[in-house]
């Protein structure tokens, strides 16, 4: 048997999958990480985490029983905005600041005004958060002088993985957007934001198309993964382009959201938004680029911080549960309660902030509190709280003009039915679960297998190896009642806006 591997190095986890010639799923594996707070806001990885979880993944997938044959190729995509900071010798030099990161909130605000001035934000795709590598390594330059003068490259969080990998350094057009630092009028680094930032331009890796080889996997790393020296790997893609190709998104018309440890809601795009806004973006897509091909060059993003993130804190902070299976058991909880959670309402800032309110300092609130209320309600307040996000992110996508006649529904928590019910109230309309759980995996390992030519296109592939669940629709009593909890939850920012900020200035005054 012939197999391919995606690899999707998440923010929480590394997953990998493995996927048969006839776009079958033969195996997953995943292996966890700690996300490090060594000061509040903060938010770090150690790259050796990354490297081990990956070792460690592979091998258990390849030893599982019914595993035979070989590996013809390997594709890696992963999470977005982080900064790993090399040395000549190319050895991390920190830790990785990774894109819940909320420490370089100033130079986030002053290297956008500089690029809004000069604008080139609209060519960029957007403009500049906090956790991005624009504002993370504008930091470093002015935090970390001693430590700035030896960095020699700075890479993504996925492309130093395939650099583990493969002993090559190199970059794809859907993941270097999210820097932003790619020209999306030319599909090259932008010379001209880099000078306005005085970065110099050999600091970022080589740019190539996502479905090009990126190296061959070296002989330590075959040794590290129990994978065979000499395997092609392609460069891949952020994990929303990958997410994206695993859920079938090749051509306009489909909005995935998807609920991981952030939540993201991407659509395919003929090209690109004219004017984001509010936190939308535009990415390059990671489809192969030919002379008259139709379909999606890019993609329509916009994200909030807080979705699994916030329950994850929940679970262990509040609940005290760090046992297996506690996902289910908060989901099983929030069940007893009833929508609306008898009057308590959620707001998953926990880690500031994206869109639409684009504010790194806004905070966690719960509203309504009472003796009455419970550990049930808690988890339902917490779960409809991001749901209510996730609605209120796509807000400055249908300001942008963006319409989708289809929502499909993925990621972890996309997989409770208890989940796709209330996002199906919330949004007020049909959602469509997709019946894949690693879904940036699956696209992954689709690029891949039209490498190795297990199939003629992404389509083909797509055709074979994606698919859907029965969409659920949203139950009337509840978007109802919902659809007013809504209007409740947007006011809620507004008017607390100016606390949340003044007791973070006190906090951050004592510190």
């Amino acid at each position: 048997m012939r197999y391919v591997l995606g690899i999707d190095l998440g923010t929480s986890s590394l997953k990998a999958l493995l996927l048969g010639e006839q776009g079958q799923v033969a195996a997953t594996a995943s292996r966890s990480y700690p996300i490090a707070v060594p000061q509040p806001g903060w938010a770090e990885q150690d790259p050796e985490h990354w490297w081990n979880a990956c070792c460690q993944a592979i091998g258990e997938m390849l030893a599982q029983p019914g595993i035979e044959g070989q590996v013809e190729a390997v594709t890696v995509g992963g999470q977005m905005h982080g900064t790993v900071l090399l040395d000549e010798l190319g050895l991390p030099l920190r830790p990785a600041i990774i894109w819940p990161d909320q420490r370089a909130g100033g130079e986030a605000r002053a290297a956008e005004a500089v690029l809004m001035e000069r604008g080139l934000l609209p060519i960029l795709g957007g403009g500049v958060a906090p956790g991005f590598m624009l504002a993370s390594l504008l930091w470093v330059r002015t935090h970390e002088p001693e430590l700035w003068r030896r960095v020699h490259t700075a890479v993504l969080p996925k492309d130093y993985l395939r650099y583990r990998l493969t002993g090559g350094l190199a970059t794809e057009p859907s993941d270097a957007c999210g820097i932003p630092a790619f020209d999306l009028r030319t599909w090259e680094w932008s010379e001209e934001a880099l000078a306005a930032l005085d970065l110099p331009a050999n600091l970022l890796p080589p740019l190539r198309p996502s479905e090009a080889l990126g190296g061959v996997i070296t002989a330590e790393a075959a040794r590290a993964c129990a994978l065979r020296r000499g395997i092609p790997v392609l460069l891949g893609g952020s994990d929303q382009a990958m997410a994206a190709i695993g859920t079938g998104l090749l051509h306009p018309g489909t909005l995935l959201i998807s609920i991981s440890t952030g939540g993201q809601l991407v659509t395919p795009l003929a090209a690109p938004l004219p004017a984001p806004a509010y936190g939308a973006r535009t990415l390059a897509h990671a489809l192969p680029r030919r002379p008259g091909r139709e379909g999606a060059g890019y993609l329509a993003l916009s994200a909030t911080l807080g979705a699994g993130l916030s329950l994850r804190w929940l679970r262990e902070e509040v609940f005290a549960d760090h046992e297996e299976g506690a996902d289910a058991r908060l989901i099983a909880l929030a069940a007893q309660a009833p929508p609306g959670a008898d009057g308590l309402l959620f707001l998953p800032y926990l880690a500031g902030e994206r869109a639409p309110i684009l504010d790194p300092v806004a905070s966690g609130v719960l509203v309504g509190l009472r003796l009455g209320h419970g550990r049930a309600h808690l988890a339902r307040a917490a779960l409809e709280g991001v749901a209510y996000s996730l609605r209120h992110a796509l807000e400055p996508l249908h300001a942008a003009g963006v319409r989708a006649e289809r929502v499909v529904l993925a990621g972890g928590l996309g997989q409770s039915p208890l989940m796709r019910a209330l996002m199906a109230a919330v949004l007020g309309q049909p959602v469509t679960p997709l019946k894949t759980v690693e879904q940036s995996a699956l696209g992954a390992a689709l690029l891949s297998a039209v490498h190795a030519g297990f199939f003629t296109s992404l389509e083909e592939g797509c055709g074979a190896a994606v698919h859907h669940g029965v969409p659920v629709e949203p139950e009337p009593e509840a978007a109802e009642g919902y659809a007013a909890h809504y209007a409740r939850y947007r006011e809620l920012y507004p008017a607390l806006r100016e606390e949340m900020h003044a007791l973070r200035e006190e906090s951050d005054a004592r510190i």
